[in-house]
């Protein structure tokens, strides 16, 4: 299997609908690439990439699942920013001056993500997780 050509396919398959001028296509389009980018592994001394490993095949969904909730923990606050030098260019910028920019492999978001253990007027949420008979005690994170 020819892994440049499945990149190629998934660039144009999963990215062709991201408008790459809006602020949330901007950072699909940088997490779609994080995800390609995540079947490969560096090896070296103190992180150097002496050596980089690719699959050929996926590895077991449940390690991929793994790799991406690490990276879902980690990801970093962004916000898209106009780049000055007469170019049409927006860029990802850390939502704090003080962050580190993120790399090609990190995962980013706009926004935080919804505490569905609040009530938010705003999305309409009518539903008590807490009091779902069917959720396991363990599982019910609010409270």
């Amino acid at each position: 299997m020819d892994i440049r050509y499945g990149e190629i396919y998934s660039r144009d398959f999963i990215d062709a609908k991201e408008d790459k001028d809006a602020d949330e296509g901007i950072m699909n389009l940088h997490n779609n690439e994080a995800g390609r980018r995540r079947v490969c592994k560096c090896h070296g001394m103190s992180g150097s990439c002496s050596v980089r490993v690719c699959w050929r095949r996926l590895p077991q969904l449940r390690l991929v699942g793994d790799a991406l909730a690490t990276r879902y923990e980690g990801a970093s606050h962004v916000k898209v920013v106009d780049r000055k030098r007469g170019k049409n260019i927006r860029k990802l910028r850390p939502i704090h001056a003080d962050m580190k920019k993120p790399n090609k492999t990190d995962l980013v978001y706009l926004e935080d993500s919804p505490d569905y253990c609040e009530p938010n007027e705003e999305l309409v949420i009518i539903f008590d997780f807490l009091n779902i008979p069917t959720v396991p005690r363990s599982r019910r994170n609010c409270g």
